[in-house]
């Protein structure tokens, strides 16, 4: 495959200042939100959430510095993470145009479902798989110990900072290439939605002691508690999602909660229904716009019944889309003139001899 030597990468990120100038702001301005995030105590707000029907810690920073030097490094990191995560089949969380439905589709029809689940996921990514990472992906050593400085705290990587996802993803390229190897050895599908993987075939079998080696290598663990296995046709949800038939549908009790939901914004706006959630407005459209989103893949015939029984909803919902998505194009369209303005090497991992640049 012909590479495009033109393709983002993290080449020219060698020093401190390299990574201040791809982020735009002043290295001092940086360094100081570093010393704040290994310091200071105050600088992050924790709290216990319940997130895909899982208990998890997340951290929130609230100090300006540093929440504004997570959205600019977040912002000048995706296209060139995303050199290698596009050309991956097996990652499909926090990856543009991916998400919890898509996964779950590489296993619609399946006979067979295997799952497991990576223990304490984000909090096992140590600062230094991240550096090693980084170094991986093409970044000289002094910058990506200076993007880790500003990404992990108390030595890992914390769910809740604006980065984590996406680095989380580049972390995880050695077990993703791992899995891949292995379903196709043995002429399965595999999927890794986070801490989720999902193995899937058209007969009975049991992949546990592949997984537990593949993770057990790049440093992680199974939770052999929420490992699980069964026919697709006895109820099985992947992200979510049953998968019995060609196409992921919705639980019935989601999808009554969901036209609920629709109900009461018609009648009584988005925070008026949020407050009857117990939920902050941007969460509940969130929620509400990924769920009709499945929706409208999955059963078109009814998401097209609920847009005309209740049009004020729905209104209300894509123009709060739409903002969100103008927003975040002219974003990554700033990104992108900046890091295709001249050409440069592709990232290591682009390389003919990695199984993930094939």
């Amino acid at each position: 495959m012909e590479i495009d030597r033109r393709v983002p990468s993290f080449r020219d990120w060698i020093s401190e200042a390299d990574v201040a100038s791809a982020v735009g702001i002043e290295l001092g301005s940086l360094a100081h939100a570093a010393r704040r995030l290994a310091d200071k105590q105050d600088v992050v707000h924790s709290r216990t959430l319940i997130i895909r029907g899982k208990r998890r810690t997340v951290h929130t920073p609230h100090d300006e510095g540093v929440r504004q030097a997570h959205l600019a490094l977040t912002g000048s990191m995706e296209l060139p993470i995303a050199t290698v995560l596009r050309r991956d089949t097996v990652a499909h969380g926090y990856i543009a145009g991916r998400s919890a439905y898509s996964n779950a589709k590489s296993h619609a029809g399946a006979f067979w479902v295997q799952q497991f689940d990576i223990k304490d996921f984000f909090p096992s990514i140590s600062r230094r798989q991240l550096v090693l990472a980084l170094i991986g992906a093409g970044m000289g050593e002094s910058a990506a110990e200076f993007v880790a400085s500003l990404t992990t705290r108390r030595g890992s990587l914390p769910l809740g900072f604006v980065p984590s996802p996406l680095l989380s993803n580049l972390v995880m390229t050695d077990v993703d290439i791992g899995l891949d190897a292995m379903a196709r050895r043995h002429g399965l599908t595999v999927t890794r939605y986070a801490d989720d993987i999902t193995l899937s075939g058209p007969a009975e079998f049991d992949r546990a002691v592949d997984i537990d080696a593949i993770v057990q290598t790049s440093g992680f663990s199974l939770n052999s508690a929420k490992s699980k296995s069964g026919e697709a046709g006895g109820g099985v949800r992947v992200t979510g999602y049953l998968v019995s038939t060609g196409n992921p549908r919705l639980p019935q009790h989601v999808k009554r909660q969901t036209r609920q939901d629709l109900y009461s914004i018609q009648h009584i706006g988005v925070e008026g229904q949020a407050r009857m959630r117990g939920r902050a407005p941007q969460s509940l459209v969130r929620r509400l716009l990924a769920r009709l989103g499945a929706l409208k893949q999955c059963e078109p015939l009814v998401y097209e019944r609920w847009k005309r029984d209740y049009p004020r909803a729905f209104e209300v919902l894509d123009s709060t889309r739409a903002s969100a998505v103008a927003a975040r194009a002219a974003r990554l369209a700033s990104q992108e003139r900046q890091l295709l303005s001249s050409p440069s090497p592709p990232a290591a991992y682009y390389i003919a001899s990695h199984p993930a640049g094939g």
